[in-house]
């Protein structure tokens, strides 16, 4: 209730304490805000502004320090000005800052109709924060209060929504106040009450009001929703978290809890899908390690062929693309050949295969352990996510995740799978590519770590891409053949049938000073000739 009109009541009275003082500065350093800084010659007094609908207010905040950059210079044509007085419209939500030669309207209605609109002494429009393009040079219209006497409401209106309405000005939260000490039914309408009941409503209702207005303390409660601010204590509400005895403090209090519930519900929400991304990712690799079966039946079947083709009695020969034949059993078998190799050179390409798929076995055991490790770090912060309560334990877990994903910054995170195409290709590992030039230059001179592996298709333009690694890992030959593979596909030459890719370590990629975006050199290269494609995981 920092806008509540009798809140800016308090307010308004509060503000009359810096009559007399001279605005020196008047000044933005973010969006539909502001900030009047008043001296009186030996001290400043900062009035702040806030017109965004999620948390509309205004208070003196005397703790205020302005930017050193990134801050604009607003109504220039009030600096040097002597505040003069202070008012409250009747029944409206606007505030009044009276100048010798200006007057600031300061509407706080909350949302796209909340503004600050400087006039002269003919009531023109000088200045404005919002719309001031169409606003400047108009006479000022001001809103009249719509609030109609409680007797004007047709019977069927619910009691809860007359007495939030009407001339009263009490708004819910206070008509609740008035209900709950009479022990009345919210839902009840105007008609289901005695005309005793009603002026006991009102004579209640009166009694608020006075409170309201004549409350020295302000109070911060407790709610289910977050903190609340109110003039008087609330039954509905009993928590009482603090009180103040200046306005302004009160609302600011309310505002940077309102603040840091926001940062908390956005950290969490952050943190909950990196972690169940990692989590999922995790799950799936070691899914794939377990799967020997896969790789097994795999190398058998290219020893079968292997050994079909040795034993064909022209193995000097070519067959074409594939090939027709028994295996021990009597049964039919097709093998795929390359049509440019002879069988025996087949037969030697299958034994490379079958060599292959055992060292993948190898590797999948030796990385199991790690995986496994990380998935149960990642699980433990996760549980610690559920049972945190505040933004530090947050912050705390958000270095914990960096650490266990091996990320200098968050942002690199966040935004991998939207800023760079991505690919697991097994094991584990993840290919990164670049979607432009631009996008080139910031996955391998931003994203990229100096031991990962850096590919680029060579003598034709196209993608970076980049294969995570850790420091001293061996990559074993079918990892780099798919991420090369990637790397060719989003080259300029991907109908080619063989492709050359050229990697290295991204610690011997540098961008010379003056070169194009997306330009780089590239020093200790290797080179691998591949057919352009995406891999599949399993492949």
């Amino acid at each position: 209730m920092i806008i509540h009109y009798y809140t800016l009541h308090h307010l308004a009275r509060e503000l009359q304490t810096i009559i007399g003082c001279r605005l020196v500065e008047c000044f933005s350093q973010e969006k539909n805000s502001l900030v009047f800084s008043f001296s009186d010659g030996s001290g400043i007094f900062n009035l702040q502004y806030f017109g965004t609908p999620e948390r509309t207010s205004l208070f003196l905040n005397n703790n205020f320090k302005r930017a050193k950059k990134n801050t604009v210079n607003l109504f220039e044509s009030l600096i040097g000005e002597i505040l003069q007085d202070v008012n409250l419209l009747d029944n409206n939500r606007i505030i009044q800052l009276i100048f010798i030669n200006t007057s600031m309207y300061v509407f706080l209605f909350g949302g796209s109709n909340s503004n600050l609109i400087a006039v002269n002494s003919d009531g023109i429009i000088i200045d404005s924060l919002k719309n001031s393009t169409e606003l400047v040079g108009t006479k000022l219209n001001l809103p009249l209060p719509n609030l109609p006497h409680f007797s004007q409401f047709p019977k069927d209106t619910r009691i809860i929504e007359a007495l939030s309405k009407c001339s009263i000005n009490l708004g819910r939260y206070y008509a609740e106040e008035v209900l709950t000490s009479l022990n009345f039914n919210y839902k009840a309408t105007i008609d289901d009450f005695e005309d005793s009941d009603l002026k006991q409503i009102m004579n209640i209702s009166e009694e608020i009001k006075e409170e309201c207005l004549n409350s020295i303390k302000f109070n911060i409660l407790g709610t289910e929703e977050g903190n609340l601010m109110s003039l008087i204590p609330l039954s509905k509400y009993p928590e009482i978290i603090n009180s103040h005895s200046s306005i302004s403090e009160a609302i600011m209090i309310r505002m940077v809890s309102d603040i840091r519930k926001k940062s908390y519900s956005s950290l969490f929400k952050e943190l909950t899908s990196k972690l169940e991304r990692q989590r999922n990712r995790l799950l799936k690799n070691i899914e794939i390690i377990n799967d020997e079966m896969a790789v097994r039946e795999r190398a058998e079947k290219y020893k079968l062929f292997a050994e079909l083709l040795i034993a064909h009695p022209s193995p000097k020969q070519k067959a074409g693309i594939e090939l027709n034949t028994m295996d021990y059993t009597g049964s039919h078998v097709k093998i795929p050949l390359d049509e440019n190799l002879t069988i025996v050179e087949n037969a030697n390409k299958y034994f490379s295969k079958v060599r292959k798929s055992k060292e993948e076995l190898n590797i999948r055991k030796k990385r199991l352990p790690d995986l496994e490790l990380k998935l149960l770090k990642i699980k433990n912060t996760i549980k610690m996510l559920g049972e945190a309560e505040s933004y530090r334990e947050l912050e705390s877990l958000s270095n914990k995740l960096k650490e266990l994903t091996g990320n200098k910054t968050m942002d690199t995170q966040d935004n991998t799978s939207t800023k760079f195409r991505e690919f697991d290709i097994g094991d584990g590992f993840i290919v990164y590519v670049g979607k432009n030039a631009s996008n080139n230059d910031e996955l391998t001179m931003k994203f990229a770590k100096p031991n990962d592996l850096w590919f680029h298709a060579r003598g034709s333009g196209g993608s970076h891409v980049v294969l995570r690694t850790n420091k001293e890992q061996k990559i074993p030959k079918n990892i780099l053949h798919k991420a090369a593979s990637i790397a060719a596909y989003y080259s300029q030459a991907r109908k080619a049938k063989y492709v050359p890719v050229a990697y290295t370590y991204k610690k011997y990629v540098r961008k010379p000073k003056g070169a194009n975006v997306g330009s780089v050199i590239i020093s200790k290269e290797e080179v691998i000739m591949v057919e352009p494609g995406i891999p599949s995981v399993s492949e």
